[in-house]
Order: structure tokens, then C-alpha cells, then sequence
């Protein structure tokens, strides 16, 4: 037998369709009919924490991450949003970028042209979306053309900046930094490798090109001594 702690009291006469709760049972995430929206709730006093949107998009599919940390949202456009269930705060938005998301909005633009309603949307199978154990990986796969797509996630810009700086192949030229207006010389962890600005010796260093040159380590050495 069990007894009912609270009910979570939806706006309206509305259909819940599908209910997450995390593992320590303190949030509870339900996705109503119409499902242009997910509600974020604490279990523990009933009361609503956050309505969660992306947009005016519906959204097709959602998933808790497994230490309940997290809860991740695809909408219909196929932007996913990930967000924080200690408050609801957005922790980060993936959208589709270039000649993928130019194909993925004609092909909405079209269907929504074809559609008299939205009722058909129903009919649409749902998007597999998941989040790894560790709420650090976001995995979704497209609902039109099943491309799969892994995001990592990272709690803030430096975090991401500090991550970008590590994988690229090379930094931007003099030439081309001028292009972009910046500064022509170029910043420090370019001729030192990221995470190595403080490091002296130069034998340490991991440059990256075109400032991999035994002439761009020793001017770099003279600017630290002076």
C-alpha cells in the first residue's frame, strides 16, 4: 500500500503523458498533453519549481540524468535544452548550426504549410535523446533524417573556452587574426600550448601552428623576462 504525499497541481484539466523522478525522489518531471512544455517540480513540498520551454516548439522527448542532476529537452525544431533541477536554470542550449539547420527549418517551414493543425505532430515518432550517468554528455539523434549528434556539456563559458583551446588543430595566422580585427600578435597559449602560459621553460611548451617556430618560442621568451 502507499499514500499520496502531494498532487501536483497542474494548470487546467490537462493529461499527463510522462512523469521522471530522480533517484533521491526530492524532483519530479512531467510532461502534459500538448507537450510544449515540461514542469519541474519538488516532490517534497508539491510545489512547482520551473515551467521548462524551448521556445514555442513542442517538446518530442525528455530524459533525467541518472544522478538526477539534469533533465534534458529535445524540442520539435530539434534544439535541446538541458537544465539544472536544483532550479530549473538553463545549463546550455544545442541547436543545429549551417546548411543542416537551413535544411531543418525548409523542412518544418513545409510541413507546418502542409498541416491544418498540429494534431498530426502526434503522429511523429519520437526523438531518442539521452543524458550519460554523469549529466556531462548530451546524446540526441535527429527525428528526420537520424543523424546522431554527442554534446559535452560544460557549466560555464571558461570551462568550455579552456576545453576549445585543447582540441584545435592550429590558431589564426597574423594575417587572418587582423582579418577578424583582432590584434595581430597572437595570445600567449598559442605559442605555449593551453594551460602552459605560466611555464617557463620552454621545453614544456606545446605550440600550436603556425607558432610551432623556433622564432616565435625565443621572442616569446624575451616578452616573459622583461
Amino acid at each position: 500500500k502507499g499514500t499520496v504525499t502531494h498532487k501536483l497541481a497542474h494548470e487546467g484539466p490537462v493529461k499527463v503523458v510522462e512523469v521522471s523522478i530522480s533517484p533521491d525522489g526530492s524532483r519530479v518531471v512531467t510532461r502534459p498533453s500538448g507537450n510544449r512544455y515540461l514542469d519541474l517540480w519538488d516532490a517534497n513540498s508539491g510545489q512547482l519549481i520551473k515551467r521548462l520551454t524551448i521556445g514555442s516548439f513542442r517538446i518530442v522527448s525528455f530524459k533525467m540524468s541518472l544522478d538526477g542532476a539534469r533533465v534534458v529537452g529535445l524540442g520539435f525544431d530539434e534544439t535541446a535544452n538541458i537544465w539544472a533541477t536544483k532550479d530549473g536554470s538553463l545549463v546550455a542550449s544545442l541547436e543545429l548550426i549551417g546548411l543542416e539547420k537551413t535544411r531543418r527549418e525548409h523542412f518544418l517551414k513545409g510541413l507546418t504549410n502542409r498541416m491544418p493543425s498540429p494534431e498530426p505532430l502526434k503522429s511523429l515518432r519520437r526523438a531518442p535523446i539521452e543524458l550519460s550517468a554523469n549529466g556531462e554528455f548530451a546524446y540526441t539523434s535527429g527525428r528526420h533524417n537520424d543523424i546522431p549528434t554527442v554534446w559535452q556539456l560544460f557549466d560555464t563559458d571558461e570551462q568550455l573556452v579552456a576545453h576549445l583551446k585543447e582540441i584545435v588543430p592550429r590558431c589564426l595566422t597574423p594575417v587572418e587574426r587582423v582579418a577578424y580585427s583582432l590584434p595581430p600578435k597572437p595570445p600567449a597559449w598559442c605559442i605555449t600550448g593551453a594551460g602552459r602560459t605560466a611555464e617557463k621553460d620552454s621545453s614544456k611548451w606545446r605550440p600550436l601552428p603556425p607558432y610551432d617556430t623556433e622564432q616565435w618560442r625565443k621572442d616569446h621568451l624575451k616578452s616573459l623576462t622583461k
